[in-house]
Formats: C-alpha cells, sequence, structure tokens
C-alpha cells in the first residue's frame, strides 16, 4: 500500500517464481499494486557467455535499465 509499484529480479525462470508468488500474495490481499516482472523465460538458449546470455534474456544492466523506466514511464503518464 505504501509504494506505486513492485518490480521483480531474478535470475531463473519467471513462471513459478518470485515474481509469480509475488502477485499470489497481492492478489490474495485485494492489493492492486502494478508489478513488473523481470527474469527468464521459457525458453531454450544457444550457447553463450553469461554476458551473452543476459542480454539475450534481457537481463544486463543496459537492457534491465531501457525496460525498467519505460515501464515506470508508462505508469505515470
Amino acid at each position: 500500500k505504501k509504494h506505486d509499484f513492485l518490480i521483480t529480479l531474478e535470475e531463473n525462470a519467471i513462471a513459478g517464481g518470485a515474481g509469480s508468488g509475488a502477485l499470489e500474495y497481492l492478489m490474495t490481499n485485494a492489493l492492486t499494486t502494478p508489478v513488473l516482472i523481470l527474469g527468464l523465460p521459457d525458453i531454450n538458449y544457444d550457447q553463450g557467455t553469461r554476458s551473452e546470455l543476459l542480454d539475450a534474456a534481457g537481463l544486463s544492466i543496459k537492457k534491465l535499465e531501457k525496460n525498467i523506466s519505460h515501464w515506470v514511464k508508462k505508469l505515470t503518464n
């Protein structure tokens, strides 16, 4: 109730992850806080370095900054 939005970030699968748990809690308690869930989509990636794979999943610093900034702007406009 004290925050305008919630962002979860995990280096694991989105489905069934911490973000899902946060949504469950919010819905159970009738809270309508917007939530952005960031993590690994349920797809297979080719081989690559850790940096390459994080970038492909949208979890590199640059992509996180871009996606979070874009989402927050959508909420505040």
